[in-house]
């Protein structure tokens, strides 16, 4: 959890943290020293929505569910919507829902009309959604999680470093 990791990470509590890479890269935008040094590519998010919603046109007036507002979902929804011809900030109301899970129970009992998650968190639950639209194969990946840790760490310890890469591959 990089809300919670990233200051351990920052004070020292913690050497190494694994997490989603947009908050580590508005920190870094602030002035944080810290260096990312592995990625596990983009999350194959899919666009799951009610059922009675069939259609991407069908989603003009839908509440969107989000983990956060900028959150690394938050800007895949926002670019996917753009790309369907769907203004984020007028088609679409999009809001903060908790974890995948959660809003996928939100979906599931219509207080959301949509959200975006992964197969691997449906597969958890007995939920009928509509899988709209694959973000992957839209053109739409987010930057997906990464491993982060400070540059001075990086610099004082590359031997732990690279044995930790190695142990990580």
């Amino acid at each position: 959890n990089v809300p919670v990791g990233l200051p351990a990470l920052m004070g020292g509590d913690v050497q190494i943290l694994a997490g989603g890479v947009s908050l580590v890269l508005q920190a870094v935008s602030k002035g944080a020293k810290l260096t990312v040094f592995g990625t596990f590519g983009s999350t194959p998010y899919v666009l799951f929505t009610h059922p009675d919603i069939r259609e991407v046109s069908q989603l003009k007036g839908a509440v969107i569910g989000v983990g956060r507002i900028g959150s690394p979902d938050y800007y895949s929804v926002r670019r996917l919507l753009q790309k369907l011809k769907l203004s984020p900030d007028k088609d679409v109301k999009i809001v903060s829902a908790g974890p995948s899970l959660d809003r996928l129970v939100a979906l599931g009992q219509g207080r959301i009309q949509a959200t975006a998650g992964t197969e691997t968190n449906l597969a958890t639950l007995s939920l009928k959604v509509n899988r709209l639209v694959d973000l992957t194969k839209a053109g739409v990946e987010d930057h997906g999680s990464a491993l982060v840790t400070t540059s001075d760490y990086a610099r004082a310890q590359p031997d732990v470093m690279e044995r930790f890469v190695q142990a990580f591959l």
